[in-house]
Formats: C-alpha cells, sequence, structure tokens
C-alpha cells in the first residue's frame, strides 16, 4: 500500500500536467489475502516476507522508502500494524456505489488515517470515523460496517478476482486509464513517475 500513496501522488500531479479531465475510480487488491483479522506486527510481518535484513532497512533512518514518501508529502508512520483491508474495500465500494464524487476524498483520508496517524482501520470505529471525515451519509456507513456485516464482500472479492484474471493485476499500484471514446483501455504497474503517467493520459485523451 505504499507504494499506491506514492502512486496517487504521481498520479495527482500528472492529471495537473497534462491538463486531461480524468475519473478516478479506486479497485479493491490485496496485498496478502491471508492477513489475519487482527492484523500483524508490521516489522515481523516484513521480516517474515522479506526477511530481517530488509525489515531492519524499513526501520533505519533515511531508508529509501521515507526518502522516497518525502519527496511526495508523505511522513510514514512506523508504528502502524499490517492490516486486514477487507472492511476498508467494503466501505470504499459502498463510497463508489452511494457517493462517487466523495470516494477519493475517503481514500485520501484512509492513507492519511493509516500512513500517517497509525490508524487501525481494521476496525468499525477507526472506518467510521474516516468516513464522518469526508461527509459520507452514516446510516448507510453503519450498515456496511455493522458488527457480523458481510455486505459488499462478494462484489470486492469478484472485483479482486476479475482484475486479476482479466487485467492480469498482481500488484500495486496498477494504473487503468480508459479513453472516453470506448477504445482498449491501457493498463500498467508500478508507481511511475509523474511525466510517464501524463504521457500515458494525453496518449488516451488523443492529444
Amino acid at each position: 500500500m505504499t507504494l499506491v500513496l506514492r502512486g496517487k501522488r504521481n498520479l495527482e500531479q500528472a492529471i495537473k500536467d497534462s491538463g486531461v479531465p480524468c475519473k478516478v475510480q479506486w479497485l479493491p487488491f490485496f496485498l496478502d489475502p491471508n492477513t489475519p483479522p487482527e492484523g500483524e506486527d508490521l516489522f515481523e510481518h516484513l521480516a517474515a516476507k522479506y526477511g530481517r535484513g530488509m525489515a531492519e532497512k524499513f526501520r533505519a533512518p533515511g531508508n529509501p522508502l521515507d526518502t522516497a514518501g518525502s519527496k511526495v508529502g508523505i511522513n510514514f508512520n512506523k508504528s502502524r500494524r499490517f492490516i486486514n483491508t477487507v472492511s476498508a474495500h467494503r466501505l470504499m465500494e459502498h463510497a463508489n456505489t452511494t457517493a462517487p464524487e466523495k470516494a477519493d476524498a475517503l481514500m485520501e483520508a484512509m492513507f492519511h488515517a493509516y500512513f500517517e496517524q497509525a490508524k487501525d482501520l481494521s476496525t468499525s470505529e477507526e472506518l467510521m470515523a474516516v468516513a464522518r471525515s469526508v461527509g459520507l451519509e452514516q446510516a448507510g456507513v453503519e450498515q456496511v460496517l455493522a458488527a457480523g456485516s458481510t455486505e459488499l464482500k462478494d462484489k470486492v472479492m469478484a472485483s479482486v478476482r476479475d482484475s486479476q484474471s482479466r487485467l492480469r493485476v498482481s500488484g500495486v499500484p496498477f494504473f487503468i486509464i480508459e479513453p472516453v471514446d470506448g477504445s482498449r483501455p491501457t493498463g500498467f504497474s508500478g508507481a511511475q513517475p509523474a511525466d510517464i503517467i501524463a504521457e500515458q493520459l494525453l496518449e488516451a485523451s488523443g492529444d
């Protein structure tokens, strides 16, 4: 998810630089679909996945991730946990359906709460607080996040499967640019620099 936030910043700059009007829609993806409901200690998760040496580099001052983040105004909080994001994706799907004009603001608020404030966005309480901060209608949010609710989970999981099978998405960030004339979408992965994304936007717009 860290690279997703960097990718978002680069996309925002690319839209500004290119002058191409864009409508942004967020699709779900799971970095680790087997993350337990209670989440994991971030350092231990990284150590298990990449080795303790790489995890130690993540904790060191001035590491490449922090340096890259600072260039786009992101201050990563290392006390955050690696969390289960199913409910966060369900909330985003709710926003996509009921208030699409607020979906990007919701994602921005979730990124800020998780990456910079280390909020546990696997909990309904924290997700409801984020939803309130962007003005989502509370009754609908409470219904989606009610204890024991799995509302919209099937839709989220179906979207993930579609992205993996039809679009061959295997990691994030992944950008899908759909031209307004209905021509074939362009997809590419990675937190590409803003100028590269701007080129893709201009090409898709026909300019």
